[in-house]
């Protein structure tokens, strides 16, 4: 099974079904916070929602979940120069 993650977030709001069941149904933000539950069903993660989840796992500094690479860069940014 795959799930393409990046093309889930273009649309407005998310419906994740694993093994014919639905798994989460929200709106894009609320998904981007569900990390750990896309890593418990091996689904893939944006490599941007992933820089932010790991950021915050090892340093505790909460970017946000960007789907944009350039929004990200701002964000770290922000939080630079702080």
């Amino acid at each position: 099974f795959s799930c393409d993650t990046n093309f889930l977030l273009q649309i407005s709001d998310v419906l994740t079904l694993y093994q014919n069941k639905v798994l989460f149904h929200s709106e894009k933000e609320e998904f981007m916070k569900q990390i750990p539950l896309l890593k418990k069903y091996h689904l893939s993660i944006p490599p941007t929602m992933n820089f932010s989840y790991q950021v915050f796992m090892d340093k505790k500094v909460k970017l946000g979940y960007r789907l944009e690479v350039n929004d990200l860069i701002k964000d770290i940014y922000r939080n630079l120069t702080i």
